[in-house]
């Protein structure tokens, strides 16, 4: 029997659907490798031999924590690809303003749950405030 309710299409829900964010400032080797460890091993979990990913964070960038951190955001859709950057740094007064950018969620495809997009830049050492803010363009 066929549901008779109401039902919009896929694009309407993505057009309601809350985009879940994380963001990151990792000044350290312990959180840097932390966040490392949750990046998936294989590019597809749903293929029977699927192969390494490519994920260049996998292979340990060396990083002087010292000198410098790392900014990330991000995105998590677990059956959409989205389109993120971080646009722009700027210090401003006593702190970092991070300018991202989010695109619309994109294609449904299928990839592995509970992983989503993620962009991540080094950027000189700043001990203050971070606040990422999210560019209105």
């Amino acid at each position: 029997m066929p549901c008779s309710a109401n039902r919009g299409t896929i694009v309407d829900f993505l057009r309601e659907y809350e985009l879940a964010k994380e963001e990151y400032v990792i000044r350290g080797e312990e959180e840097f490798f932390s966040f490392i460890a949750r990046i998936p091993k294989k590019e597809a979990i749903s293929e029977p031999s699927p192969p390494p990913s490519k994920d260049p964070l996998l292979r340990h960038p060396k990083i002087d924590f010292e000198n410098h951190m790392v900014l990330v955001i991000v995105a998590q859709e677990p059956n959409c690809f989205i389109d993120l950057e971080i646009a722009g740094v700027e210090l401003e007064g006593k702190a970092m303003k991070v300018i991202c950018r989010y695109g619309e969620p994109g294609a449904i495809k299928q990839k592995v749950i509970s992983h989503g997009a993620y962009c991540a830049v080094v950027v000189k050492r700043f001990d203050g405030d971070v606040v990422f803010m999210e560019n209105s363009d």
